[in-house]
């Protein structure tokens, strides 16, 4: 960054490098999303590295707008060097993500490209990507707090690492030049991210910087035509111990020195749970399905991400939409479960857009295919609509219904009418899920509403479960997919020695929770089970059963 204090052509570079930074880092996040579902084994770890990786974007762009504002602008020079070397090494990552995506032709390579990556940054460049990520959000947040004077994190021994860690990247930089996979029916390999139109504007500039993007004093990015050169960062402050450099694994959440224990890495979400892995994937009929695309009514809020950086919001999970063009982020505050919802989408020139508001300001419909997030007038009660999303498979319209409604009433917040309360949303209107049996469940001292739906517009089946009374009560705890065996009257049957209680032959995928901490009841054998408060209840869900399978069959 330059020292000048008034503001000119490379204080410009400098907002450039900011904001082209941190949508290299959405970039990077959503092509990994791809990479998820084809790396089951990886999917935890993948899914905590998009996490960490928008959590870079947004601190990034808590530092741009700084930069934009008097009262915060003199104290840049004091992250000059710092900054430097944060550019240089994350764009170096993120860099080597994007070619990743570019070496992939289809999701049969997806395996060998990630371990060829995961094998150079951890053998050769001594971190792997989620722990270089989490040091990323680090240090950027101690940027943050030293230009806003707060009291920051000690980041000695974060910089050292990352110092080190440059090093090696800067090593290997001119050395390499990994092989472009090419399948023979595909023709091409799979592009990375389309880079954004030409121009001036913040949310214009391409993905990959050009040296000409790169102020002056900031090391050039990674990989160059020739290896760069090592950038101008600073000594470790003095009385610094180099031996103190912390040792990270994938499965720490915080360094060993107490320095760190309010700066630990980015909390995992339990929404991230629900969307890892593969699931049942149900198509809507042709005849029933909407061919609408996703689209964000709302108003533009362009300093968004910024504002819930500034206000302690992290990312639960983020989901893509029509080809990836649409991105839905729903964004959490651990405090109080305040619950926000952010929609990333383009302009016909291909601009990012953003729209957020509260979820607690939204109630859903279901039209069809698709559901609409609808905002309440204050002058006709009329709902309107806020966004609307398309979905072409019944089971993701589920998990993204139960995963909403479960984080609009986790928020503390009550809600500020009875109109935008939620109850069996996807029921309505007619053509929609059909409510095939309803009854009272019990966990130890918990009782719950156990439902039984299908679908009309795909005949997909599925179990919920949801609270019995209090402030939750309708909200989804868990819901269960069984289409594949709704011919199979002996699949639900009662417990050895029991008349109230039923045992589930199998599950799988075992069923998604929407709370953090819970599990289904299970026998000793590990079957799920559904403890009925009564004997009828239990009764009349066997024979609603038998009927479904009979229905099946005919």
């Amino acid at each position: 960054m330059t020292q000048s204090s008034v503001p000119g052509t490379d204080d410009m570079s400098d907002q450039r490098a900011l904001i082209t930074l941190a949508e290299t880092a959405e970039d990077a996040a959503s092509g990994l999303y791809l990479f998820r579902g084809s790396l089951p084994q990886y999917a935890t770890k993948i899914t905590a590295i998009i996490s960490e990786l928008f959590a870079n974007s947004s601190v990034l762009r808590e530092i741009f707008h700084a930069y934009s504002d008097f009262q915060y602008q003199p104290s840049f020079w004091r992250i000059h060097e710092d900054m430097g070397l944060l550019i240089s090494s994350s764009q170096a990552t993120y860099q080597n993500v994007l070619l990743m995506f570019r070496r992939a032709p289809d999701r049969g390579h997806h395996q060998l490209v990630w371990e060829d990556m995961r094998y150079r940054m951890e053998r050769e460049e001594s971190l792997d990507l989620l722990q270089r990520v989490q040091l990323y959000t680090i240090f950027l947040k101690a940027q943050r707090d030293i230009i806003k004077c707060r009291r920051a994190a000690d980041i000695r021994q974060v910089r050292r690492q990352l110092k080190i860690m440059l090093e090696a990247q800067e090593t290997g930089s001119g050395l390499r030049t990994p092989r472009v996979i090419i399948d023979a029916d595909q023709g091409s390999p799979l592009p990375i991210p389309r880079p954004r139109q030409a121009g001036t504007s913040s949310q214009s500039m391409s993905p990959l910087m050009s040296p000409s993007d790169v102020p002056e004093g900031w090391a050039l990015p990674y990989p160059s035509a020739t290896p760069p050169t090592a950038p101008d960062v600073p000594l470790p402050s003095p009385g610094f111990n180099s031996g103190s450099s912390p040792t990270l694994t994938s499965s720490q959440t915080s360094y060993e020195s107490d320095k760190f224990a309010q700066t630990s890495p980015h909390l995992i979400h339990w929404a991230q749970n629900v969307f890892q892995g593969s699931s049942p994937a149900t198509r809507f009929s042709e005849d029933y399905r909407l061919n609408s695309r996703s689209v964000c009514d709302g108003p533009r809020e362009p300093g968004a991400l910024y504002e819930m950086g500034q206000d302690g919001f992290q990312l639960a999970i983020a989901l893509p939409f029509d080809s990836e063009r649409f991105w839905v982020q729903m964004y959490w505050r651990q405090d109080d479960n305040r619950a926000r919802i952010f929609i990333r989408t383009k302009d016909h020139e291909g601009h990012d857009l953003y729209h957020c508001t509260t979820m607690q300001s939204l109630k859903v419909i279901r039209q069809r295919s698709c559901i609409q997030l609808c905002t309440l007038s204050r002058i006709d009660d009329l709902y309107n609509q806020w966004a609307r999303l398309n979905f072409y498979h019944y089971e993701r319209m589920v998990l993204f219904y139960c995963t909403f409604v479960a984080m609009k009433y986790q928020d503390e917040r009550e809600l500020q009418s009875r109109q935008l309360h939620d109850f069996c949303e996807l029921s309505q209107p007619a053509g929609g899920e059909e409510l095939l049996y309803g009854g009272v469940i019990k966990d130890g001292d918990l009782a719950h509403n156990l439902r039984l739906f299908r679908d009309q517009g795909s005949g997909a089946v599925r179990l919920e479960a949801s609270a019995y009374r209090g402030r939750m009560r309708d909200v989804p705890l868990w819901t269960a997919f069984v289409s594949r065996w709704a011919n199979d009257p002996d699949w639900a049957g009662l417990e050895p020695g029991s008349r109230k209680i039923i045992s589930l032959a199998v599950i799988r995928p075992p069923p998604y929770v929407f709370l953090s901490g819970y599990t289904p009841p299970q026998n000793t054998q590990g079957q799920y089970i559904l403890p009925f408060v009564s004997r009828k209840d239990a009764s009349h869900f066997i024979e609603v059963w038998n009927r479904l399978c009979n229905s099946f069959r005919a």
